[in-house]
Order: C-alpha cells, then structure tokens, then sequence
C-alpha cells in the first residue's frame, strides 16, 4: 500500500510520485534543459515526450525472484562504476536507465535479465543476440545471467552507452 504522502495530489485518480529517481533530480538535469511532466512527474529531456505515466514501484519487478534482483544491483553498480550516477524509470515492463536520456533498458525475468543498450555504433559480439539499427543510435540486445557477464568488455559497451545518455 502507498502512503498518503506518496501519491502526487491533484484531480482525478491519484498518482504514484517516481520516488525511485535519485540523486534528487537537481543534481542530475542540467537547469534549463529538461522538461516534468505535470501528471506523473517524470523527468525528459525534451517538453511534451511521449511515455508512459505509470510508475511502478522498483520491488514489484523482483517478487519472488531474488536472483533477477542480485543481477540487478550488480548491473546498477557496474553502471555507476563506469559512468556515473542515473535515476530509473519503472514501468510495467521494463526498467529505464537514465541518464539525460535513456540510454539501456531491463526487462525482469525469473533468474535472469534481459536488456539493451544504445551505442553510436554497431558493437559486434557473440554476446549481443541482436542488434537493431535506429538512427542515429544502434540498439543492442543482450542477456545477463551471471555476474561474471558484466566483464571488462561489457563494462566498457556500459562506459559508451553511459556517454551516449550523458549527451557528452
């Protein structure tokens, strides 16, 4: 259950506020240069950008399993490691890293994850089960099923896609 002061206030049905995204949103959006959507509060980088204003919270993509959620934590910390801090945007099917934009996805399975990241280029590797072609980014395909999958080389794809969603 959500506690009163967790639902953003307004008319019509009340709203999950994103008290997933940290650092506070100041420390990571540079002023001027992003865009809140009045009715759930996610943050863009361009004003009016289509998404979803379903917040789902963090845990109700790791419900029974424990083993998704280690992965996780492991792939949120070798993100950060590399690159830098980012916030989250949960929704139902997947989980969006940020970091001005959306630079890799996870969607949860049962003991393992499957997700995506953006690179400027097209990344050949065994490791990547399919790689899509999406001006002016490459989306590239990829599962992790142990810790040991996010290696040196992995890290380094996650240090480029980080700069791809830093803008930089």
């Amino acid at each position: 259950m959500v506690s009163k002061d967790e639902r953003e206030p307004g008319p019509g049905p009340s709203r999950r506020r994103n008290v997933i995204s940290t650092p506070p949103a100041h420390e990571w959006v540079p002023s001027g240069e992003s865009w809140r959507c009045p009715a759930c509060g996610k943050i863009f980088p361009r004003a009016g950008q289509g998404h979803s204003c379903r917040v789902v919270p963090l845990d109700e993509h790791f419900r029974d399993r424990p083993r998704a959620r280690e992965l996780f934590e492991a792939f949120r910390a070798a993100v950060e490691e590399e690159g830098g801090p980012v916030r989250l945007s949960v929704a139902k099917t997947r989980i969006g890293i940020i970091a001005r934009i959306t630079f890799a996805a996870l969607m949860v399975r049962k003991d393992y994850l499957r997700g995506h990241i953006l690179l400027r280029r097209r990344a050949d590797s065994r490791r990547f089960h399919r790689v899509d072609e999406g001006p002016p980014y490459w989306v590239h395909h990829f599962e992790i099923r142990h810790e040991a999958d996010l290696d040196r080389e992995f890290r380094a794809w996650l240090l480029e896609s980080y700069v791809v969603g830093a803008g930089e």
